[in-house]
């Protein structure tokens, strides 16, 4: 009987310890516009908005992460529907050094296409690094 609880509870501690591992190795989860609470090791909070007015698509992201991040980075595209397939117009970058970086920009939209803004953040903490992607319509 001891045997068996032993076991269980090795599992049970193999199990937490893979999920945190996921988290923070890198893996990349599409999400909506206003993230579900994924824990996350590095990265706090992500937002990323596109609102479209009079043919123009203005465009923000915000990432913000832990005190024990080097560095952050916002990579956003700004994409456009056509033939069934989501087509990039413009990409913007934008790199900090410390553990917050935003960006925003604009963008003329031409009447009669859907448009998604796709951001991916990055965080970095030494060597290791974690990411998500996260699309706002």
């Amino acid at each position: 009987m001891r045997k068996i609880i032993t076991i269980l509870l090795a599992m049970l501690f193999l199990l937490a310890f893979t999920g945190t591992t996921l988290a923070a190795d890198s893996s990349e989860s599409e999400l909506s516009s206003t993230p579900p609470s994924t824990r996350y090791v590095y990265m706090t909070s992500v937002e990323a908005n596109l609102n479209i007015v009079s043919s123009t698509a203005y465009m923000s992201a915000e990432i913000n992460c832990s005190a024990i991040v080097d560095s952050c980075s916002i990579s956003a595209y700004l994409q456009r529907y056509e033939n069934g397939a989501w087509v990039n117009v413009q990409h913007y970058s934008k790199y900090s050094s410390t553990n917050y970086c935003s960006w925003s920009s604009s963008h003329s939209a031409t009447a009669g296409y859907s448009y998604r803004l796709r951001v991916y953040f990055y965080a970095w903490s030494g060597d290791n690094r974690e990411s998500t992607v996260v699309n706002a319509y």
